[in-house]
């Protein structure tokens, strides 16, 4: 028994996945949940202490140079730019995921059409449908969307890994002047632990 076709154009299948995204954060916004649009700006003043930038992210040039303060702020914003740009890849990977889709109705329906239509043998209806140029633009955007996902994975790692270093840093601060009260408290600290 033969299935009864319709006929759906590419753009309506991509429209039709938009829609369904678009329905789906205005169902989390009507729920007080969405993501931020804008990433957080650098704290003012710890301008000085960026050495450079790697894939977008500010490197701290030295951690000890930094007061508590500004260790505080620096985390606070590292910490907020690593929820950032998680959101951020979340969203790509929703984009990624519908573009997939696309792809594959797209895949198998091209599939069909060349053996139906075509006549083209089973085993050959693949070879056909990868130089299809419908199926060539969609699987450059399912491209496109997983490099924006791992861009954005790179960066919420990065926010991480600062985030920890300036939290090290704070503990390390934090041993130090405990260090420094028992030697003040005992008088004797030289290196060694002297009873």
């Amino acid at each position: 028994m033969r299935f009864q076709t319709t006929t759906t154009s590419l753009e309506e299948l991509i429209e039709g996945f938009d829609r369904i995204q678009g329905e789906a954060d205005d169902s989390l916004a009507s729920r007080g949940l969405f993501f931020a649009e804008d990433p957080p700006e650098l704290p003012f003043g710890c301008e000085r202490f960026i050495s450079r930038e790697e894939h977008g992210v500010p490197i701290i040039k030295d951690a000890t140079e930094l007061s508590s303060i500004e260790i505080n702020k620096l985390a606070t914003f590292y910490a907020n730019m690593s929820n950032y740009t998680e959101g951020v890849a979340l969203d790509y990977k929703c984009k990624h995921s519908d573009t997939e889709k696309v792809r594959k109705r797209l895949e198998s329906s091209l599939k069909i059409y060349f053996h139906d239509e075509k006549k083209v043998k089973a085993t050959l209806c693949m070879d056909y449908v990868r130089d299809d140029p419908q199926h060539q633009a969609i699987e450059k955007e399912c491209s496109r969307w997983w490099r924006c996902i791992k861009k954005s994975e790179l960066m919420m790692n990065r926010c991480r890994r600062m985030t920890r270093l300036l939290l090290s840093e704070r503990v390390r601060r934090g041993e130090v002047m405990s260090m420094e009260a028992f030697e003040n408290s005992s008088g004797e600290y030289n290196g060694d632990w002297k009873r």
